[in-house]
């Protein structure tokens, strides 16, 4: 991976991001954008859904949010006919969980 990329260790497994920008990391298949504190975006494969979220006050380079998850629905057009089902679901939030995104949670690689 090109640029900055953090490894997080989450339920024993080892996930890479590589940051993009201010705003955005990439997994291996994904990409987490936040474009304001009061929105994550997810996106796989083109298909892209939301969460809303709460940015809190933290200190600086850390990740302090207040997830709604109920307002994680599904894709936005034009995949909304396509289900999300309970274990991606699963897996998109483990995802988003502030620790798996938070550098000073993770070791940095060059």
């Amino acid at each position: 991976m090109n640029g900055l990329s953090y490894f997080a260790a989450q339920n024993s497994r080892v996930m890479v991001f590589e940051k993009i920008n201010n705003k955005s990391v990439r997994g291996e298949h994904f990409t987490v954008t936040v474009p304001d504190v009061h929105k994550i975006e997810y996106t796989e494969a083109g298909k892209v859904t939301t969460v809303e979220i709460e940015g809190g006050m933290s200190e600086p380079g850390q990740v302090d949010w207040l997830i709604y998850i109920r307002t994680f629905s599904g894709w936005l057009p034009p995949h909304e006919s396509e289900e999300i089902r309970a274990e991606k679901r699963r897996q998109i939030f483990d995802k988003h969980q502030p620790s798996a995104l938070n550098p000073r949670n993770a070791s940095q690689a060059g």
